[in-house]
């Protein structure tokens, strides 16, 4: 038996489908095929292979949207069929048989490749087609993985294919989408590999099938690149568009990301992967409130479980006898709280007896229970052999999820979902699929039990996951995993995140500090800078990670940056209900992520974090409202007071949680704008559409030291106007009066003081120096801690020279806080989203 590639020769003859075309084929060998070709958007067409004279049934999709396809035609010629939609054109030959993608303005995307061999005949890929084991007499005994060849010009870049700690740009490499625990940020192996991968020239690839696939990606020829699904079929959506558009479709396609709740933004503290007691608990709970750290959640990690028991969900009752009051007096404190979990149960617990005996367990193919290794017997702290939950069985995941309901009965606020990458090939599921072909898929139909169960209780909830598939990211958020204590791990973790940005993962974190090993306090401090301002904020690691154990210069910027991050979360949310919409828009790994991606995708301008999706920027120093933003929904002139009008109805409401709804970030409507008054002008008398919509913010007033006038405070709120030129620095107004629930919302109050004074749009750009009292903190009570920044000092000193991997600046209040090398001081972006490392990626 030999394995050999069967390329598709010709088709024999094709017929109209409901939804497109479908073409019989024959291989070389007379062995037959079904290709399918499908208008599924107007940016998106779906081809799908399958071996034999029938289409197989489809027995797993990660696609859940059924967007509107719009206008498609099918035309017919000699030897041609063609496939149009709005913005695709699909070429068919039928012999020789080829496929040609190109825009409808005729411009070439790519073509199968069927004969990339040199003038000896050796073959540097496989034709399009398939390969199988072959006999004699039999050519295609057993269908081993269908292939697609595609053209691969010189100057083409690929990306994205999930987290990826390597080198950003994927071309010249293999890429194997096949899950695994990684251990690390160092190698080619990675938590979470999705099958998408992002090109510029115009186009991306989602390859929708749940077993392993292989992208070679100019690693055999740099004419061609191939795209391996193993077994039987190979279904892809070939997309058109920017980078933010092929995003977009995809995101579509597999589903748009919840938006947190807003404690989710703040800062997670955590336990660290170390034993703990309720007083230790409490003690760092109360330290961080002492030291005036902003944080929302307090995480508890693998030990609130007994040791060799994992995953049991049950209580230490040596370390934490009152498990309820624990979490009582978390609230108490104002934290949030998350417990450690995942789908592995210990052979020594209760639990795995119980769901022996009902069936809930992943089966060897002889009908026993699986045990497979899936700790690593270095690092896991001597953890046995474990049951996997199946959670195809629907009995099993109620089970389960009772378990997660139990933990939230007694007052838990959300789940930390660890692992689920390490499924054995030949496991059974209830399903009748195998653990090859559900392997990749586990995190998705993991994640989904737990995101559902804590939305049973709240109605937006977060996790903390660290696996993924596509899908995922409608469960957010995610983790880099377990990085090393260094500046390598570091660089490499941030380049996952770039990575994972294109993969359409909306909230991506990572472990402040590192996980395995020590930090330094300089790595400790660069990390916390980062992570600050990375979608999600967590520290963690194997040891202890609170910040003053780095010393008191770490605590301070550590303190000062975690007050930054507060000041942002208020943005953050909008953009959060923003990319619920549309998460090609802005990416949201990308507060880090984004300033390294726009000089990859010049083209992609609300992917790449210069301007704001409603308001782009022309050729000139005048700009243009796109279509919709206008007083009558069409595009006009991009004034400044339209653009605050349009910043104000696109951020997110900031009225109490319980009034907070999902359309408080949609855009101005004709109504809106009618509604506008006008408003007093600075330097002349003019009118401004202030809109008076319901669903949108208001603008914040000054809030001014007590026995302040209020003619002080007119004349103060007059000076403070936005200095944007575009609408990415108008920044967006809070209400006129804080909220008061500090323990809901530890940062809200915090926000409203500095939104205004020391808010986006001073952060990251010049200040103007013109009656800003950007260091008054009006604050009482417990978050009163901020100290005033002095105006027009010197920068702080940076605590380290950074590496040259790392180069961050920023500005707080109107001094300057340098934590770049010198040469690097006067170093301004131009957008407040420009605030963080312009990371060297290696791409």
């Amino acid at each position: 038996m030999e394995s050999r590639n069967l390329g598709i020769a010709r088709a024999l003859a094709w017929e109209r489908t409901p939804d497109g075309i479908e073409l019989q084929c024959v291989t070389e060998g007379l062995a037959a095929a079904r290709v399918a070709l499908s208008a599924v958007a107007p940016r998106v067409v779906r081809v799908r292979v399958t071996a034999g004279p029938l289409g197989a049934a489809k027995k797993f999709s990660y696609v859940i949207g059924r967007p509107d396809t719009g206008p498609w035609s099918v035309d017919a010629a000699a030897n041609r069929v063609t496939l149009r939609t709005a913005h695709l054109v699909v070429e068919v030959s039928l012999d020789p048989w080829q496929i040609t993608y190109r825009t409808t303005d005729g411009r070439l995307l790519t073509h199968e490749v069927p004969d990339d061999a040199n003038f000896a005949g050796q073959r540097f890929g496989p034709r399009p087609g398939f390969q199988v084991e072959s006999g004699p007499n039999d050519p295609a005994r057993r269908v081993l993985g269908v292939v697609e060849t595609l053209l691969l010009d010189p100057e083409d870049h690929f990306y994205g294919s999930g987290e990826r700690f390597t080198r950003l740009d994927l071309v010249g490499r293999t890429v194997r989408i096949w899950n695994r625990n990684s251990y690390g940020a160092r190698s080619e192996l990675a938590y979470k590999n999705l099958p998408l991968v992002v090109g510029s020239r115009g186009y991306g690839i989602f390859v929708d099938v749940p077993t392993a696939v292989t992208f070679h990606l100019g690693s055999a020829s740099n004419r061609a690149y191939t795209v391996e699904a193993a077994g039987e079929e190979l279904d892809y959506y070939l997309i058109a568009g920017t980078p933010k558009e092929i995003v977009s479709a995809y995101t579509e396609l597999t589903g748009r990301p919840a938006v947190p709740p807003e404690w989710a933004f703040g800062l997670w503290a955590s336990t660290c992967f170390v034993q703990f007691t309720t007083a230790s608990v409490l003690e760092i709970a109360r330290r961080l409130r002492a030291e005036g750290i902003p944080c929302d959640v307090f995480h508890l990690d693998s030990f609130w479980q007994r040791a060799l028991m994992w995953c049991d969900f049950e209580w230490d009752s040596a370390r934490i006898p009152d498990p309820k009051h624990l979490l009582a007096e978390l609230h108490r404190e104002g934290f949030h709280n998350c417990l450690w979990i995942n789908p592995y149960v210990s052979l020594q617990s209760a639990l795995y007896r119980e769901g022996a005996t009902h069936g809930y367990f992943l089966r060897r193919p002889d009908g026993t229970v699986y045990h497979p290794v899936v700790w690593s017997q270095r690092t896991e702290r001597g953890m046995g052999l474990c049951a996997i939950v199946d959670f195809t069985n629907p009995a099993a995941a109620a089970w389960y999820r009772g378990k997660l309901e139990a933990q939230l009965a007694i007052g838990a606020d959300s789940f930390k979902p660890d692992f689920a990458e390490e499924i054995p090939d030949d496991a059974v599921f209830a399903n009748g699929l195998t653990g090859a072909e559900m392997h990749n898929p586990y995190p998705l139909l993991y994640q989904k039990e737990v995101f559902d169960a804590t939305r049973a209780h709240a109605s937006r909830v977060v996790a903390w996951s660290r696996s993924a598939a596509p899908g995922v990211q409608r469960y957010p958020g995610h983790w880099s995993g377990d990085p090393e204590c260094t500046f390598l791990d570091l660089a490499n973790t941030l380049r996952g995140g770039l990575a994972a940005a294109m993969s359409g993962l909306a909230y991506w974190s990572h472990d402040i500090g590192g996980f395995w090993g020590d930090p330094s306090p300089d790595l400790f401090v660069r990390w916390a800078q980062a992570g600050f301002l990375s979608g999600l904020s967590r520290y963690h690691g194997a040891t202890a990670r609170e910040p003053w154990r780095f010393g008191d210069e770490a605590l301070r910027i550590f303190r000062l940056y975690a007050r930054l991050r507060s000041r942002l979360v208020p943005y953050l949310v909008a953009y959060g209900w923003q990319a619920s919409k549309d998460c090609g828009r802005w990416s949201w790994s990308s507060p880090t992520t984004r300033p390294a991606t726009r000089s990859i995708f010049s083209t992609a301008s609300g992917a790449s974090c210069s301007s704001l999706p409603w308001c782009a920027p022309t050729a000139g120093s005048r700009r243009i409202c796109r279509a919709g933003d206008g007083p009558t929904g069409g595009a006009g002139p991009c004034t400044r007071a339209r653009r605050r009008s349009v910043a104000r109805s696109r951020c997110a409401s900031y009225r109490s949680t319980s009034e907070r709804t999902a359309s408080s970030c949609s855009g101005p409507s004709a109504a809106t704008w009618a509604s506008a008054r006008p408003i007093r002008s600075r330097s002349k008398r003019s009118s401004r559409p202030r809109p008076r919509s319901p669903c949108t913010a208001t603008a914040a007033t000054s809030i001014s030291r007590a026995g302040d006038g209020a003619a002080r405070s007119r004349s103060r709120r007059a000076r403070r106007r936005p200095r944007s030129s575009c609408a990415c620095t108008t920044v967006p107004r809070l209400p006129r009066s804080p909220p008061t629930d500090e323990r809901f919302h530890g940062w809200t109050r915090r926000a409203w003081i500095g939104a205004r004074r020391v808010g986006l749009s001073t952060v990251g750009s010049r200040s103007s120096g013109r009656g800003r009292d950007e260091s008054r903190f009006a604050e009482t009570g417990r978050f009163a801690e901020a100290p005033p920044v002095r105006r027009g000092g010197q920068a702080t000193a940076a605590m380290i020279e950074p590496p040259a991997a790392a180069i961050a600046t920023t500005s707080h209040g109107g001094s300057r806080q340098n934590i770049s090398s010198a040469n690097a001081t006067r170093a301004r972006p131009k957008s407040p989203w420009l605030l963080t490392a312009l990371l060297h990626t290696g791409s």
